[in-house]
């Protein structure tokens, strides 16, 4: 399909649907990013700079960031006894009711961090065996979070490049998981992707809705637990609305294969991360292929703790230019997830290339004014003949507290002169003045009602 049918497309599904309710070097001295020398990361390409006597100017200054500004404290966290305490604490910690509670976090110039080195085969959910026939009924456990609603969206890294956040939009994208770090899948060293600032600053500038996520190789809950130090220490300056995702992936080449785990350590290893995170306030979140999660995680409980994005890929998506479309087959599980990522396409315009594409089915409302939630029934009269169905919905117009047209989500039922509910096909066969009456909730759970008549007349000639 040409992008420009896409984009059309795809901006047309989420108007209908969702309303109602988003260098690879070190630095030129080959030096790495650690304690002693990280001063300053930028978002460009082939960008990082480590040394302490660069200075940025110009368009080189976009996005940098300092330590300073990561409000990095001066903890001192040399005894790895203290750090393993601190890991087994928050990976037993109840998950729900952490949020706030801030637990200490290892600063960044703790962290050994070097150079995002990883390989375009690591590019996440890119593997064969994350691909699925289809055809799938939806599952009775698949659930919506916060406000119930289908959006569209994209998860990026540096693979990615530069991007046209404002077309990426403008075609329908609704938010953006963007790669913030990583762990690499050799030697197990911590790294930033470059384009981490670059994209979430771009992404938000346009109004595109943001999530990160970290690309983990845990084996234990230390590493988790260092993981989720540098995501937090790196989304503080951001207003991240969507949830901040422990990425844990597998393949017999990586270093998580060689310390297999079983599936209650996994949770365990899990919840370092989420808990971690969720304790400074952000939505904690899970992703994992299919596969794994079955068989590397617990499923039931770690779903029932933390939202699950899920990556299950269908092959009509799969490097192709097609985007699933709302009220196909979702995939079945035995678990709740809230996200799933379900194929890889080069129809979304911004992209100069292949982009994941992912299925949110929650979205984040922006706060407004209360009064501008509104339901109006314009004809309070409405008139038909013997067997000649209307639309009862000509001429109602709802809003909801989002500021969002929330038409298609008002109800309404029909009673009879007697108070009796009847159906609309009845009322339709047979003569007679009925009572219309609409309603409309609200995503807050409030609710509004109006009345119309409907009058029924004899068939003309009659």
């Amino acid at each position: 399909m040409a992008k420009s049918v896409m984009a059309v497309t795809l901006a047309g599904v989420i108007t209908a649907a969702c309303v109602a309710v988003g260098s690879d070097s070190i630095n030129s001295n080959g030096t790495d990013i650690n304690a002693q020398n990280i001063q300053t990361v930028t978002a460009g390409a082939d960008s990082y700079v480590a040394d302490e006597t660069s200075q940025m100017t110009g368009s080189d200054a976009k996005g940098a960031f300092t330590t300073e500004d990561l409000g990095i404290s001066a903890s001192d966290y040399t005894d790895d006894e203290q750090i393993a305490k601190a890991a087994d604490t928050i990976a037993n910690a109840d998950a729900q009711n952490i949020v706030n509670t801030q637990f200490e976090l290892i600063p960044v110039e703790k962290l050994a961090i070097t150079a995002d080195t990883s390989s375009e085969n690591e590019v996440m959910g890119g593997r064969k065996e994350y691909i699925d026939n289809g055809g799938a009924k939806q599952s009775a456990a698949v659930k919506f979070a916060e406000t119930p609603m289908y959006v569209y969206g994209v998860d990026v890294s540096k693979w990615q490049g530069d991007i046209n956040w404002a077309a990426a939009k403008a075609s329908g994208i609704s938010f953006a998981m963007i790669k913030c770090a990583g762990r690499s899948t050799g030697d197990g060293s911590l790294y930033i992707d470059p384009y981490f600032v670059q994209n979430i600053q771009a992404a938000q500038s346009v109004g595109i809705q943001c999530g990160v996520y970290f690309f983990s190789q845990a084996t234990n809950i230390v590493e988790a637990y260092e993981e989720a130090c540098l995501t937090v220490q790196l989304c503080q300056q951001y207003n991240i609305t969507y949830p901040v995702a422990f990425d844990w992936e597998s393949a017999s080449d990586y270093r998580v294969a060689l310390v297999p785990q079983n599936q209650l350590t996994m949770n365990m290893i899990a919840a370092t991360f989420c808990n971690t995170v969720a304790s400074y306030g952000y939505t904690p979140m899970v992703y994992a292929c299919k596969n794994d999660l079955y068989n590397t995680f617990e499923p039931a409980s770690l779903s029932a703790s933390y939202k699950i994005w899920m990556a299950n890929y269908y092959n009509d998506y799969y490097y192709t230019s097609n985007i699933y479309m709302f009220e196909r087959p979702l995939p079945a599980t035995s678990f709740p997830y809230q996200m799933w990522q379900f194929g890889v396409t080069n129809a979304i315009p911004g992209f100069n290339g292949y982009v994941d594409m992912d299925l949110g089915f929650f979205y984040y409302m922006p706060t407004v004014a209360a009064t501008s939630f509104q339901l109006t029934v314009t004809q309070k009269e409405i008139s038909t003949t013997f067997g000649s169905p209307v639309n009862l919905l000509d001429g109602v117009i709802a809003v909801s507290s989002a500021g969002i047209d929330a038409t298609p989500f008002v109800t309404y039922l029909i009673s009879d002169v007697n108070g009796q509910l009847v159906t609309e096909d009845y009322a339709y066969a047979n003569v007679g003045i009925y009572a219309v009456t609409y309603t409309l909730t609200d995503v807050d759970g409030t609710t509004a009602s109006e009345q119309a008549l409907l009058y029924v007349y004899p068939p003309t000639g009659a």
